[in-house]
C-alpha cells in the first residue's frame, strides 16, 4: 500500500486537452467497483484537488491537501472532473483497460485500478458547446467596390457566417467560410458598410463578434480639369487685340477659375496657351488669368495682338471632392 497526496494516471498519449480544461476534480472509492460514480460513492479519498496534465510525459497528475492510503490489490477509485474548451474529436489515449473508461458528456469518468496497465483504451470527448465570440472584423485593400474583411478566430468554431449592413442598418448573411478572412465585392463608391461574424458548429450559431465599419474608395476625384474653346474667327484680317473677359456660372468656395490664351493668323495654328506673368510683366505658358465669377478681368493685348484667330483654355480647381466650379458662358472683348 503507498500512502499519497499525488496520484499520477500514466497515458500513451494526449491530444487537445489543456490543464486549465479540467476542473473540479474528486476522487472518489469506487464502492460497487463499475466504474460510475453512483449514489453509494460518497467517500472521497483525497478530497477536491488540482489536475495539471504534462503532454510531454503524457501523464495526468491529481494533488490534494490531505493523504490517502491507495490499495494496490483490492480497492478501486473513480476520478471524476469537469473538462470544458473541447472540440470534436479531442482524445485522451488512457493506460488503462477499455472496462476501466467511460464518457458522460463533459464530465469524465475514469476508473483507477493500483495495477499494471493493460493494452490502452480511448475516451473521445466530443463538442457539445456553441462556438466563442470571434474578433471584430478590420479591413484591408479597400478600393471603390472591393474589400478583405478579416476577424480573429472563435472557440469551438467549425466555420464562420460574415454578415454586412448598408450604413450599419439591417445586417445580411453574404457568406460562410471556414477561413479567417473574406474577400467583399460589388460594393458601391464612397459609402459606409458595417460587418460582422459569427462562429457556428454543430450545436449552433455563437455570439456575434462586435461589428466595425468601413467606406468604400471614391470614385476618382480629380482636384482639376481643362476645356479648350472652338477657334473664334473675329473676321477681322489684319488681326485684333483681346482686352476683357469675365464668366459667368457658379463658383463654390474652395474653387478657382483660371484661364490661357492663344491667337493665331491661321485656323490650324500653331496655338500657344499663355497667361500673365505680373513679377516679370511678360506672358509665359506657366501663368493663367485667374478670374473670379462676374469680374472682368484685362487681357494683355501685347500677348494677343493682330492676330484673326482667337482660342482660350478654361481650367477648373478644386480643393473639395464635394464641389466644383461651374462655367455657363464666357464673354470675351476685343478691339480691331
Amino acid at each position: 500500500e503507498n500512502a499519497s497526496t499525488t496520484l499520477t494516471i500514466n497515458l500513451s498519449a494526449i491530444t487537445g486537452i489543456a490543464t486549465a480544461d479540467i476542473t473540479g476534480a474528486q476522487i472518489f472509492v469506487d464502492a460497487n467497483a463499475n466504474g460510475a460514480v453512483d449514489a453509494e460513492e460518497t467517500t472521497t479519498a483525497f478530497g477536491a484537488g488540482s489536475v495539471v496534465i504534462s503532454g510531454a510525459t503524457n501523464n495526468i497528475t491529481f494533488t490534494a491537501a490531505t493523504s490517502t492510503v491507495v490499495s494496490a490489490t483490492s480497492t478501486r477509485y473513480i476520478l471524476k472532473a469537469t473538462t470544458t474548451n473541447l472540440l470534436a474529436g479531442d482524445t485522451i489515449t488512457f493506460g488503462l483497460s477499455a472496462s476501466n473508461v467511460t464518457a458522460d458528456g463533459q464530465t469524465s469518468k475514469v476508473r483507477l485500478t493500483p495495477v499494471a496497465p493493460s493494452p490502452p483504451a480511448n475516451a473521445t470527448h466530443i463538442q457539445d458547446s456553441v462556438p466563442g465570440q470571434p474578433g471584430t472584423p478590420t479591413y484591408t485593400n479597400v478600393s471603390t467596390s472591393t474589400l478583405t474583411a478579416s476577424w480573429t478566430s472563435a472557440t469551438n468554431a467549425d466555420y464562420y457566417r460574415l454578415e454586412r449592413a448598408l450604413n450599419c442598418g439591417t445586417f445580411s448573411e453574404i457568406a460562410t467560410t471556414t477561413a479567417l478572412s473574406r474577400n467583399d465585392s460589388g460594393l458601391a463608391t464612397s459609402t459606409n458598410y458595417c460587418y460582422r461574424v459569427r462562429g457556428t458548429n454543430v450545436n449552433g450559431n455563437g455570439p456575434y463578434s462586435a461589428s466595425s465599419s468601413v467606406t468604400t474608395s471614391g470614385g476618382g476625384f480629380s482636384p482639376s480639369g481643362s476645356l479648350v474653346s472652338i477657334i473664334i474667327d473675329t473676321a477681322v484680317t489684319a488681326g485684333v487685340a483681346p482686352n476683357s473677359l469675365f464668366w459667368e456660372g457658379s463658383q463654390p468656395a474652395n474653387t478657382t477659375v483660371k484661364f490661357q490664351f492663344a491667337a493665331s493668323n491661321a485656323t490650324s495654328g500653331p496655338w500657344t496657351y499663355d497667361g500673365w506673368n505680373s513679377s516679370a510683366n511678360i506672358c509665359d505658358s506657366s501663368s493663367f488669368y485667374t478670374v473670379g465669377i462676374n469680374t472682368p478681368i484685362e487681357i494683355k493685348a501685347v500677348c494677343h495682338q493682330n492676330k484673326r484667330y482667337i482660342r482660350y483654355k478654361v481650367f477648373l480647381e478644386t480643393t473639395d471632392s464635394l464641389v466644383t466650379p461651374r462655367v455657363d458662358r464666357i464673354i470675351l472683348n476685343y478691339a480691331q
